[in-house]
């Protein structure tokens, strides 16, 4: 199959400056489309075809074969032979097939299609006046052939310029009438679908009305006595009278236009139009002929596109700050484990009265709020492991407020509507608890120190999409039931700016503040599969909405045991593999495990690890990063598992279990999150190696 190569939108520029367009040869102007079309797409076979008036066949008006570079006419097909051909061509802006004799809509022509070949089909019908009137065909040849989008846009707008020709045949006879009396133009005029316009241009600074048809008349809500003789710029939108004078001069320079414009009609209303117009000899007065067509429609449809596609970039954005936030997450995971790992085995050799201990206290607090910031990214990236129980909504924002009120401010009116009718949902109450507090103290800081409101509400309800169009969630959004927990705040509200970036990680307004907070909420929000909905305005206030489906989740709990009788290197000290990628891991883990009586082995990679897998029957255990520079995690666990089946491992990570372990078949495997502490590492090997004994 032979792939176009052609500039489509180049092909359709030449056609549409060509003057063969408007020279009045309908036959030459089809040919010359016809060509170019097939030599755009690379078919063999271009065809057009035009329905008769009773719309009960197709007549063959041009047919070009590129490989004999033949024109000729006059095949027919009949609509009682293929009624879901002429259907589907009387519905479809293109009707493209692969398999042209087994697609339903186009199988009907089953003889026409193995008489010349023909293995796939790409039509475009023609609209004339409005209505379906012919169609375009382009035919391939040889074996079948999937059409891209380009090449389905191409082809409708083939089928666009062959319709405007013949529109345009059909306004050149009509000319030629006007030549012969102005009552036969206006009997014509009078029976076109678009608006058509007779401008007097003798004074060309000042050009006027002449004659206006039915189509016109309905368009602009004008009578024709009230058109006749007006300035043209009357319907005009101001805003886009610089677009219009130009496409004006160009047409009194001699040229044909066809641009895009905004008529203003009666009422004050403007609508988007396509004018088409050339300057022509009626009567024996230049006259500007100007034909419109209302494009509501297609700039709507336009609009809709560029919104959705704006949709679909600000999902990928979300998503490549999700990647992001939880990459840096893992990372500096590794870091602070390292530096918690380092300052606890350091205390561990100092006694408690020594100014040092004093100091590691610091800095392992410090570490631990890293950590807890690490777990924010974690959360607004969907990552954190939810412990979850079955419960009710309702309670726990009782429960939340309770603990809050002692620390609002008086001049805030607290509103509460709690059902107390909600079926329980399975969720983790920490983290909905961390989108109470955060939704109300986000509510609080709204209002500041003068006098306001914060109401909080629950209910339950069948909701549909119309229920989340404020909703912050880029994605489709199932209907069903949810239970909706509002926050409402009389506050200063946000602008849309604001507002859009509110979830972006870091993204913060306040001047003290990491900008985590509603990107953490929108994360839990997502991740117990519900919506976050915010509306807002400036200077009246914030709602926000918590949706979240009604359905029960099993209960999980995570729970790390110690075992009392743990092997603690007696005789035969057991010895544990490392393998870490981190030097820093790697020698935290080595000094904590031979600290419990363990001898270590540590590995910085794969090679390595297999390495001593192979020359080292004694290892008793493994702990297993599952990010090492030059393996798959899986393919480390079964090169393990083949080195020595039934060898205890231990998972370990940076990222939560279920995203770590998710390729994995690892679901009897222990998992250790990083950063772990030492004393749960030991305790975990210890437990692990009782179990084995």
């Amino acid at each position: 199959m032979t792939t176009p190569s052609a500039d489509f939108a180049s092909v359709l520029a030449r056609l549409a400056r060509s003057t063969v367009i408007e020279d009045g040869n309908l036959a030459d102007v089809l040919r010359t489309i016809a060509e170019a079309a097939a030599r755009a797409l690379a078919v063999e076979r271009v065809n057009i075809w035009v329905l008769d008036r009773d719309r009960t066949r197709l007549d063959c008006i041009e047919s070009y074969e590129r490989g004999t570079n033949r024109h000729s006419r006059g095949d027919v097909i009949l609509a009682a032979d293929a009624p879901a051909y002429f259907a589907a061509i009387d519905q479809l802006r293109t009707v493209a097939t692969f398999d042209a004799l087994d697609d339903p809509r186009t199988r009907e022509l089953g003889s026409y299609l193995r008489s010349h070949g023909i293995a796939t089909l790409l039509d475009a019908p023609l609209y004339l006046g409005g209505t379906v009137r012919g169609v375009a065909c382009h035919e391939h040849v040889g074996s079948p052939r999937r059409w891209t989008a380009e090449e389905e846009a191409f082809a409708g707008s083939v089928g666009d310029l062959v319709s405007l020709a013949i529109e345009a045949d059909r306004r050149i006879r009509a000319e030629r009438a006007l030549r012969e009396g102005e009552e036969l133009f206006h009997a014509v005029g009078d029976r076109l679908h678009d608006a058509m316009l007779l401008v007097d241009v003798s004074d060309r600074h000042n050009p006027s009305v002449r004659y206006t048809n039915e189509a016109a008349c309905h368009l602009s809500g004008y009578s024709p006595e009230e058109l006749a003789g007006q300035p043209l710029a009357l319907l005009a939108d101001p805003g886009a009278r610089a677009v219009a004078d130009e496409q004006l001069r160009r047409a009194l320079a001699g040229e044909v236009v066809l641009f895009d414009g905004v008529h203003r009609r009666k009422d004050g209303s403007v609508m988007p139009v396509e004018v088409y117009g050339r300057v022509i000899d009626c009567a024996g007065r230049p006259t500007l002929l100007l034909l419109g067509r209302d494009i509501s429609r297609r700039v709507r449809a336009e609009q809709a596109q560029l919104d959705f596609q704006a949709k679909v970039l600000e999902a990928q954005r979300r998503e490549s700050l999700g990647i992001l936030s939880g990459s840096i997450a893992h990372e500096f995971s590794n870091m602070m484990m390292a530096v918690l790992g380092g300052t606890g085995l350091a205390m561990a050799e100092l006694p408690e009265s020594s100014a040092a201990r004093a100091r590691l206290l610091q800095v392992e607090e410090a570490a631990r709020r890293a950590i807890d910031f690490c777990r924010l990214l974690r959360t607004y990236a969907g990552q954190t492991r939810f412990v979850m129980e079955r419960l009710d909504v309702s309670s726990l924002v009782d429960e939340v407020l309770r603990l809050m009120r002692v620390g609002m401010p008086l001049t805030v009116t607290v509103e509460r509507a709690l059902s107390r009718s909600l079926p329980a949902i399975g969720a983790d109450a920490g983290q909905l608890r961390l989108v109470v507090v955060t939704l109300v103290t986000n509510a609080l800081e709204a209002i500041g120190e003068g006098r306001g409101v914060l109401s909080l509400r629950t209910r339950v309800g069948h909701f549909t999409r119309d229920d989340f169009d404020d909703a912050v969630s880029t994605g489709p959004i199932p209907e069903g039931e949810y239970i909706c927990l509002e926050i409402e705040d009389s506050g200063g509200g946000m602008n849309e700016e604001t507002r859009r970036r509110m979830t972006e990680p870091f993204f913060t307004t306040k001047v003290f503040g990491r900008g985590l907070g509603l990107a953490a909420v929108h994360g839990i929000v997502r991740a117990h599969r519900g919506v976050l909905a915010v509306a807002s305005q400036l200077g009246r206030g914030t709602r926000v909405r918590v949706f979240l489906p009604v359905r029960p989740a099993p209960v999980t709990t995570i729970r790390l045991e110690t075992s009392a009788t743990a092997r603690t290197g007696g005789p035969g000290r057991p010895t544990v593999l490392v393998v870490d990628d981190e030097p820093l891991v790697c020698e935290i883990a080595t000094l904590a495990l031979e600290g419990e009586g363990f001898t270590v082995l540590a590995a910085r990679d794969g090679r390595e690890a297999r390495d001593l897998l192979a020359s080292r029957p004694d290892i008793d255990a493994i702990v297993l990063d599952l990010s090492l520079p030059d393996i798959a995690s899986g393919e480390m666990l079964d090169v393990i598992r083949a080195h020595r089946p039934g060898l205890p491992v231990i998972l370990s990570s940076g990222h939560h279990e279920q995203i770590a372990t998710r390729d994995l078949d690892a679901s009897a495997t222990p998992f250790l999150q990083k950063p772990w502490q030492v004393s749960q590492l030991a305790a975990l090997v210890k437990q692990l190696l009782d179990r084995v004994t």
